[in-house]
């Protein structure tokens, strides 16, 4: 099985220079060099050597980044969060003291208080479930990670309905995930990212995922990059990561779907070469190559040259 070393030796042949060490650096909090490792594309190596070679040549040279200073910044949304805990402490204050002892209670503790309160509850004739109303989805700890929480079922009245409407208030003063809030109300913790927002995931019919995120204003753009990527991670797997195309490929795909279909690979070259010198290919094969696989990347299918439905 290959190494990291072994991955950065055969990178220093393919360059014919030594990689410095700040390259190296950049490479692996890419996830490049994980990549390579995983070889799970066909162009991971060609993208690893082509994403160095442009790294090395950043400020005119390999010696101007080891220069470069980095800047040290501290995310604030854990701060964020520690405050506003503090501050809402004064307000779950009454609700501890009615239903937890005074005291807030550990993940354990919280969750078999949830479990005991949704079984001692009673529902009254007639009474009809309202998802709106009638439910709080707590991630527990056989749920946590998997982007789901596990749901109770709340009555009209009771401690559970208390919870409920003490986690939506919060939720509402704070931004705060009402899951985020019910947690903090019977713990004291709350996770840092919540004081920076939430994110919703949706698989789509076809199968692709979208994300939406809330995001505090004050939160740094650097921020809501590293709150996407760690989304991003949660929703796809830390497998996946994003390749952007480049202007060529970009270009090609644009280009081939206007083609007539049916139109061979030969003819399309032809034509594709007139109008973009800079870019012309020799074997058409080489073409469709690089067509399929971007659109691979973006989700779709080819068959006998079309695009299949999913």
């Amino acid at each position: 099985m290959q190494t990291e070393t072994d991955v950065r030796a055969k990178l220093e042949l393919e360059l014919r220079r030594p990689v410095p060490d700040a390259v190296w650096a950049l490479l692996l909090a890419d996830g490049l060099v994980e990549s390579a490792l995983l070889g799970s594309h066909d162009d991971d190596w060609p993208y690893l050597v082509e994403r160095a070679r442009a790294f090395a040549a950043l400020a005119g040279s390999e010696r101007a980044i080891e220069r470069r200073p980095v800047p040290v910044r501290a995310p604030v949304w854990p701060l964020l969060a520690k405050l506003q805990a503090r501050e809402a402490s004064g307000w779950v204050a009454g609700f501890r003291k009615a239903h937890l002892g005074g005291g807030a209670l550990s993940r354990e503790q919280a969750e078999a208080w949830l479990f005991r309160q949704e079984r001692a509850q009673s529902f009254g004739d007639g009474w009809r479930f309202d998802s709106g109303r009638n439910l709080l989805t707590v991630a527990t700890t056989d749920t946590e990670g998997s982007g789901y929480g596990r749901g109770f079922l709340v009555a009209d009245d009771g401690p559970l309905r208390e919870l409920l409407t003490l986690a939506r208030n919060l939720a509402g003063f704070y931004g705060w995930d009402v899951s985020d809030a019910a947690l903090y109300v019977l713990t004291g913790e709350l996770a840092p990212a919540a004081a920076a927002g939430y994110y919703s995931a949706q698989q789509t019919i076809g199968g692709r995922w979208r994300i939406s995120l809330e995001i505090d204003a004050d939160t740094a753009p650097a921020d809501v990059q590293a709150l996407y990527a760690d989304t991003r991670r949660a929703v796809l797997g830390a497998g996946r990561r994003h390749r952007p195309l480049s202007p060529k490929i970009v270009a090609l795909v644009d280009f081939a779907l206007d083609c007539p279909e049916g139109a061979t690979w030969r003819k399309r070259m032809a034509a594709w070469n007139a109008a973009h010198p800079d870019w012309a290919y020799t074997q058409p094969e080489s073409m469709s190559r690089d067509y399929h696989r971007a659109v691979k990347a973006l989700g779709f299918q080819v068959e006998h040259g079309r695009i299949a439905a999913r």
